[in-house]
């Protein structure tokens, strides 16, 4: 597995901190106008139910974007380690392989008496 092909998909599926600023800068300004704004009781209900519907829509967009970028972290998460695993297989059996070669050659050669 390309370790570079994972990081460009962890990009893409990352929550820009861009998009998080906006949607809590657009949740404090509606609040804000909300409240400096004078109207009468039933205007502000209305509005304020109207800032709420949005802010949980907005919420709800945000929470399935990170579920989204929190599964693809697990997959690339899982990747990573099957690949590490075999990797770490691989150089142990190497190693293991020197070992024994090594061994085999020092037998074969007499000892200095």
């Amino acid at each position: 597995m390309n370790i570079n092909h994972s990081r460009r998909r962890h990009e893409r599926a990352s929550i820009s901190p861009l998009s998080i600023a906006f949607a809590v800068g657009a949740a404090v300004g509606a609040g804000v106008a909300l409240f400096t704004t004078p109207h009468s009781g039933g205007e502000m209900r209305r509005r304020i139910a109207s800032g709420v519907k949005t802010a949980q829509e907005e919420l709800s967009e945000v929470v399935e974007e990170t579920r989204g970028a929190v599964g693809a972290l697990t997959k690339d998460a899982r990747q990573t380690l099957r690949y590490t695993a075999l990797r770490l297989t691989d150089v142990v059996s190497a190693t293991k392989d020197a070992f024994q070669a090594d061994a085999g050659v020092q037998e074969r050669i007499p000892a200095d008496e």
